[in-house]
């Protein structure tokens, strides 16, 4: 079919395969009875999509394709002959029928009638765009900003579940690569490592130290110059290990084993300042300890032993995060959960005072913290609703976000619930509780004052939430474990002003 523009939209699937051969400016491809979501080559030629998602569209927002196909504008990628391929605008009519439903058979192939080599000069942009990854001096947008795509569907072999799910867990980024506790086709939980710029996912099997057929179950990583450290089982007991990227090796922190008498179970680890600092359990309580590479010791930070704690194991400190060269952390001091900061400086440890919002005998309980612009964000505990709060370092404060950008508070009905918090790109992303109930993404702009749910994040159809979990990001997207009903896997959100 002939569109405006110098456009042709071919369905019949001969016709396709004949024209594909040829080296026209620009092609997109659907496929309208594919389960797969939108998805560009590796040379930035082609994109799949289904008859749900979306196209990539230059402009405003992009039609979909159900019985008819409405093209606005697209950009398509130019396939030329030299290195440096460039985007090209098509206009075409609106609402042009396509005589293909959302269940028929094949799919339809857009092809720009200008040749490689001809006059484009009516289509071509006066941007230059590089390819995904490359990045470019004109900071143009990225063909998937604003989109959320499922990570296996990018780069194949990121689902190491198979048939089952992956269940991707505890996430951190390491030189380039994004580490994740992954279940195989096993059933074993073991480490994984996805490489975006290779679109590979491999296990890594040096961290693999629990031998038969059960996982090593890697979790609470954290990295530390250059190594990655993790609590790992080797079958009778979990303690501290780290991987060397480099040496392709893995070893036990002997130092940090801290209990003779079984698992040290080091929990919630954060760097600061060369050390490495995890809630550890000596056989009797849980306290907060600091490993020391260069030293090769671990010793109990003693002042952030605030008692007996919560039925008598210790402090229990959790969610650590570190800010300012502090480091912060939800501590139970034996009667309340509440919040602490550690100074490494001066070896001292205080509770913050303001960030006590709950009046009574009752804790805040203080859980997810997450620095962003010099703040420090946490769920709190007012003893009615579980929500975002921001503490202020330098003013001394803590205030509820709600109360100072309306919107924060996306549950009227109810807690929020703010969860697994991660910034990126001066935005604090979290899962959130809305008024239906729903467990999605979430992104709060304190430069915007605004607080808005990711769209394209919600990957789960129906009354059930997506349930975003253990967000972590790398080069600028953020990834993420979601629930798309059958399987959690691992899912990958493009800003929607990210540029290349």
């Amino acid at each position: 079919m002939h569109l405006e523009g110098g456009l042709i939209l071919v369905v019949d699937d001969l016709a396709a395969g004949v024209l594909r051969q040829l080296a026209f400016v620009g092609t997109l491809e659907t496929h309208l009875i594919s389960d797969a979501f939108p998805v560009r080559s590796s040379d930035g030629t082609i994109i799949g999509t289904q008859t749900s998602s979306l196209l990539r569209s230059g402009e405003g927002t992009a039609p979909r394709l159900f019985e008819e196909v409405d093209i606005q504008r697209y950009e398509l990628a130019q396939d030329l002959s030299d290195s440096s391929p460039t985007m090209v605008s098509a206009a075409a009519a609106a609402a042009a029928a396509a005589g293909v439903g959302a269940s028929g058979a094949g799919g339809g192939l857009l092809l720009g009638l200008a040749l490689a080599g001809s006059d484009t000069s009516e289509t071509e942009t006066s941007e230059t765009v590089a390819e995904p990854g490359t990045g470019s001096s004109t900071g143009s947008l990225h063909p998937y900003a604003g989109q959320t795509f499922l990570v296996d569907y990018l780069d194949p072999g990121a689902d190491t579940g198979g048939i089952d799910e992956t269940d991707p867990e505890h996430m951190h980024a390491l030189n380039g690569k994004l580490y994740f506790q992954g279940e195989g086709n096993d059933g074993e939980d073991e480490l994984y490592a996805y490489d975006p710029d290779t679109g590979t996912t491999t296990k890594v099997a040096s961290a693999d130290i629990r031998s038969g057929g059960a996982g090593t179950e890697p979790n609470y990583m954290h990295a530390l110059d250059g190594k990655l450290y993790f609590r790992g089982y080797n079958g009778s007991e979990n303690e501290l290990y780290v991987y060397d990227p480099a040496a392709g090796t893995t070893s036990k922190v002997d130092s940090a084993d801290i209990n003779s008498g079984g698992s040290t179970s080091p929990n919630y680890m954060h760097a600061l300042d060369g050390k490495l600092y995890f809630q550890g359990y000596d056989g009797s309580e849980r306290e907060l300890y600091a490993y020391d590479p260069s030293a090769g010791t671990t010793s109990e930070v003693a002042s952030a032993d605030l008692g007996s704690g919560s039925f008598g194991q210790g402090t229990n400190p959790h969610y650590m995060h570190a800010l300012d060269g502090k480091l912060y952390f939800s501590g139970n001091d034996g009667s309340e959960a509440e919040l602490y900061v550690y100074n490494p400086a001066t070896a001292a440890t205080f509770k913050v005072d303001s960030a006590d919002i709950r009046s009574g005998d009752a804790g805040t309980e203080p859980s997810h913290l997450h620095a962003l612009d010099g703040k420090l964000y946490f769920q709190g505990y007012d003893g009615s609703e579980r929500e975002l709060y921001v503490y202020d370092p330098t003013a001394g404060t803590t205030a509820k976000v709600n109360d100072i950008h309306s919107g924060a508070d996306v549950n009227s009905g109810g807690g929020t619930y703010p969860s697994y918090m991660h910034a990126l790109d001066g935005k604090l992303y979290f899962n959130g509780e809305g008024n239906d109930g729903e467990e999605e993404l979430y992104v709060y702009d304190p430069a915007a004052g605004t607080t808005t749910k990711v769209s394209s994040a919600d990957i789960r159809s129906g009354d059930a939430g997506t349930e975003p979990s253990h967000l972590h990001a790398l080069d600028g997207k953020l990834y993420f474990q979601g629930d798309n009903g059958p399987e959690a896997e691992l899912y990958v959100y493009f800003p929607d002003d990210l540029t290349v």
